[in-house]
């Protein structure tokens, strides 16, 4: 039986985006549109918990990329957006520029999505909501001592100037790996809850979508590779409701093969919150 423990210290984003002083226009009318080849440049500072760094330590932009949506529709049917990169390194504030020179970005209301890797096939309505649909959070992930893969979780913002204050959009499952030679460490909603894959994200209410049709859904997430014992992991999942609880699939290498340990299960509902940090405890290879 696994005990659960929620960490008290909420994950809040607090990252902030501002706009140089390349345009003039109040916060709520559109920007002047520029000559081509000109689009806006933000500059981005956050608090350390912008992108979920545990423990204390500091974030840092290091060469980071992020996808920024206007909201706006093309022709082609397809929702507008930019990517933005910067070349700061290990800087709490960074310059960000449009990737594309020749491209021209404008307008009123943006909504930004960082990493820029897990909004590929993202799209936002502008005239309708402030829903950012068809983010994607990957179900396999890279073991990373002490956090999370930083490709494995999604923060957004919305605003209707330059000033973007990201929200976490996932929650993290903490755990310490007490076995040798563990290979893969499989988390799974024991009734089919989608806990990764695609989903919709609202920026005004903090609600989450998972019952699109076309999104493609999984009910586990998975750390894999590069354990070390005594080690503390993390993994990100998308906020749910696990009625029927989880069960946490141990795979050590044994022998040189992969070998599935006893189960570890939990049969209680339970509401995996956005922005929190749920504490797995110890995890050890048993043999099944």
């Amino acid at each position: 039986m696994v005990k659960m423990k929620v960490m008290k210290r909420i994950i809040t984003s607090t990252l902030l985006l501002s706009a140089l002083a390349l345009f003039s226009a109040c916060q709520k009318s559109e920007q002047q549109a520029p000559a081509k080849g000109e689009s806006i440049v933000f500059t981005a500072s956050f608090a350390p918990e912008t992108k979920t760094v545990i423990d204390g330590k500091q974030s840092l932009w290091n060469r980071d990329e992020i996808r920024i949506f206007n909201g706006k529709q093309k022709e082609s049917g397809e929702y507008e957006s930019q990517k933005y990169v910067t070349q700061a390194a290990n800087t709490a504030t960074a310059e960000f520029e449009i990737e594309n020179k020749a491209a021209t970005f404008t307008g009123d209301k943006f909504i930004a999505v960082y990493p820029f890797n897990n909004s590929g096939n993202a799209w936002w309505n502008g005239s309708a909501d402030k829903v950012i649909n068809h983010l994607w959070l990957k179900p396999e992930q890279t073991a990373t001592v002490d956090t999370y893969d930083p490709e494995g979780h999604v923060a957004v913002a919305y605003t209707e100037n330059h000033e973007l204050r990201f929200k976490n959009t996932c929650t993290l499952l903490k755990f310490t790996i007490q076995s040798d030679n563990i290979q893969e460490i499989r988390f799974e909603s024991n009734d089919g809850t989608p806990i990764s894959g695609n989903f919709g994200f609202n920026t005004e209410t903090d609600d989450i979508y998972t019952g699109n049709t076309e999104y493609v859904k999984f009910s586990y997430v998975a750390v894999k590779d590069g354990f070390t014992k005594g080690t503390t992991y993390y993994m990100s999942c998308i906020p749910a409701v696990l009625n029927s609880g989880f069960t946490i699939k141990v795979v050590a290498n044994i022998d040189g093969k992969n070998v599935n340990g006893e189960n570890i299960v939990y049969n209680k509902s339970i509401k995996l919150d956005r922005s929190k940090i749920y504490d797995l405890g110890n995890i050890e290879y048993k043999e099944s």
